[in-house]
Parts: structure tokens; sequence; C-alpha cells
């Protein structure tokens, strides 16, 4: 191969980007955060900036809603309507975000690049999840402490 194949060749070739399923499927126990955090990234990294911008706004929605379900969770705590709020508004969320942003965003890999593409590793993302989750899950049994005792 010549000097100018390798670099048509490095031209053509998408960036590493995370796999666009792979970050849906791990919203699901790391909430939209996660998935709409590395999809920001992955628009970065191909480029598409205004994309990744809108991808921001989703991790900052997606923000919001989890301090709203950790408010919801002190504030109804014990109540029907909190055990009711806390169990369907993840999920109702999770629909939009999939329909509103991971779904275009799988599309758009796959009619682009299909399934041939640079994966970026799974390795750190996971592990600052995981880690991200037990902190969210402490401070929000901290807090429960707190106000329960309170009362």
């Amino acid at each position: 191969m010549s000097k100018t194949d390798d670099m048509v060749s490095e031209l053509e070739a998408p960036a590493a980007i995370w796999n666009p399923t792979a970050t849906v499927n791990w919203s699901l126990p790391f909430t939209p955060v996660f998935g709409a955090w590395l999809q920001m990234l992955n628009w970065g990294s191909l480029g598409e900036t205004e994309l990744a911008e809108i991808s921001k706004k989703w991790f900052y929605a997606s923000l919001g809603m989890l301090l709203l379900y950790a408010i919801a969770g002190v504030a109804l705590a014990g109540t029907e309507a909190g055990l009711l709020l806390l169990r369907v508004l993840p999920l109702f969320y999770l629909i939009i975000w999939y329909l509103g942003s991971a779904r275009p965003h799988m599309k758009y890999v796959k009619e682009r690049f299909g399934n041939d593409y640079n994966r970026r590793p799974w390795k750190k993302p996971l592990l600052a999840a995981s880690g991200l989750t037990v902190m969210y899950f402490a401070l929000q049994f901290l807090v429960g402490a707190l106000f329960g005792s309170a009362t």
C-alpha cells in the first residue's frame, strides 16, 4: 500500500466511539445520564458539534431528573403517590430520552458506518458509572436518614 493509500484510509476511518446501542443498554442500570454523556462525546469525536450540544442538553436534563427523583423520594417517602411516581417517571423519561436522542444517534452511526467503526473501550466509563451510582445511592440514603430522623 502506498503512502497516499494510507492517508486516504486514515481520512475515511471513523473516530473511535462507544457503541451507540451499548450506551442505551448501559443506561438501563446507569440512567440516561450515562448514555447522554457518552453520546455527547461520540458526537464530538465524529465532528458533529451541534449534535454534541444537543446531547449535552440531554445530559443536563437527565441530571435534573436524578435530582427530581431524589427529592421526590424523600418528600413522598412511604406514600402510594410517591411509589407510583418513582416507578413511572424514570421509565417515562428513559423512553423520551431514547426516542429523542439515543435512537437518532444509533441510526446515524448505523447508516454512516454500519458495524465498521473504531470502538472505544468500556472499562473507564463503566467503572466511573459504578462509582457514581454507589455515591448517588449513599447520598440519597444519608439525606433520607437525616430527614427521616427529623420527623
